[in-house]
């Protein structure tokens, strides 16, 4: 809240999405969109990658989150069933398992560029 009182509530969910689009982009993942039943994340990175970075979630995750090779230098990962929740759940639910997997990644170099991540 600041002294014009507390912000609007797509105020608020616009500033969620911004910090999903930067955890998503820390993780390697360049784009998040919903098909449904699932979100579907793009991904320059390849299945190895993918798998250690997967690791900081919880083993019963693991099979919701899902990696398939794409053509060209992108992949995607589909978030298995979250497409199908509310918006907010929806994020809510991506931005706990990003925060996992982030959790064991190592601090980012200073000065060190980072690319867009598109929603």
């Amino acid at each position: 809240m600041d002294r014009y009182g507390a912000l609007p509530a797509p105020v608020q969910s616009l500033l969620q999405v911004m910090e999903l689009k930067l955890l998503a982009k820390r993780c390697g993942f360049s784009r998040i969109k919903a098909e449904k039943p699932n979100l579907v994340l793009d991904t320059p990175m390849e299945e190895p990658a993918f798998r250690r970075l997967r690791q900081g979630l919880p083993s019963h995750l693991h099979g919701r989150l899902v990696y398939q090779a794409g053509s060209g230098s992108t992949a995607k990962v589909s978030a298995r069933g979250l497409g199908v929740l509310p918006a907010d759940k929806q994020l809510e639910g991506l931005m706990e398992w990003l925060q996992a997997m982030a959790a064991q990644l190592p601090e980012q170099l200073p000065g060190s560029q980072e690319g867009n991540v598109s929603l």
